[in-house]
């Protein structure tokens, strides 16, 4: 298990931190829940079939665009998603901007 400070002020850093564990995380969630939903594939009649079948891509694919889309959203909105290191922000409480960034 992770631990440490939040307080790096550097948004590439605390993503790469975040995306040890909860990637993990997110991969054995939807695996474990899309594996729940195979047993409807031995139900004797088709709609449990479907429905199984449905739930289990939903869950699989889910947990892909997750992968793929957090990452994008935390690179697009640093400033909004990390709050600054203390003492680093400029007058009137805006963060100060990444250099690079």
């Amino acid at each position: 298990m992770w631990s440490g400070s939040w307080g790096h002020g550097d948004w590439r850093e605390a993503a790469r931190l975040v995306f040890e564990e909860p990637a993990r995380a997110i991969t054995r969630n939807a695996v474990v829940i899309a594996l729940g939903f195979t047993p409807l594939f031995l139900a004797p009649l088709v709609p449990y079939v479907t429905v199984g079948a449905f739930m289990a891509a939903i869950m699989i694919l889910s947990g892909l665009a997750t992968l793929m889309l957090l990452p994008a959203v935390i690179s697009l909105m640093p400033d909004r998603l990390f709050r600054p290191a203390a003492g680093s922000s400029s007058a009137g409480g805006h963060p100060t901007p990444v250099p690079g960034a």
